[in-house]
């Protein structure tokens, strides 16, 4: 019951939450701050569903908590997708390849990224919260990358 809470309720917020970022014209992604709020959500929805004591949770905690799931889970979807990224490195054009093992799940994507965040603060204020969550994931092994080619940037 718990998870299909979750997933409704999830579904509900990143509908919602994409329509109030499409309106932002200076932000088209999830902050890294945001993310790390919605993922600790999940966090005390778990530790609540451990111990059957809820006194603790906030009135946006499912939402939140289901909000982390789904970008973290939809963040997984694409790459198993596409595979193939292109980022921009040191003047050059950069063409990746990401592998993404079946036995990924949405609470090891959101536990890593928590971790990560605790041993590099500096992550909160760089990057979008995709790069650092995909980051998080290559340093700890869950995921990973080889580079198919670079190229100078035209």
């Amino acid at each position: 019951m718990l998870k299909l809470k979750l997933l409704l309720t999830g579904t509900v917020f990143v509908g919602f939450a994409g329509t109030v970022a499409a309106q932002d014209s200076n932000r088209f992604s999830l902050s890294v701050a945001q993310l790390q709020e919605q993922c600790q959500a999940n966090t005390r929805l778990a530790a609540a569903d451990a111990t059957k004591d809820r006194s603790h949770l906030k009135e946006t905690d499912w939402a939140a908590g289901a909000a982390c799931l789904g970008y973290v889970l939809g963040t997984i979807d694409a790459i198993l997708a596409g595979g193939i990224f292109v980022n921009s490195k040191d003047g050059k054009t950069v063409y990746s390849h990401y592998y993404v093992p079946d036995s990924i799940t949405g609470g090891q994507g959101y536990a890593v990224f928590l971790k990560y965040l605790q041993n590099h603060p500096e992550a909160n204020v760089q990057k979008s919260a995709r790069s650092v969550l995909i980051q998080s994931w290559i340093d700890a092994k869950l995921i990973a990358v080889s580079v198919l080619s670079a190229e100078a940037s035209r």
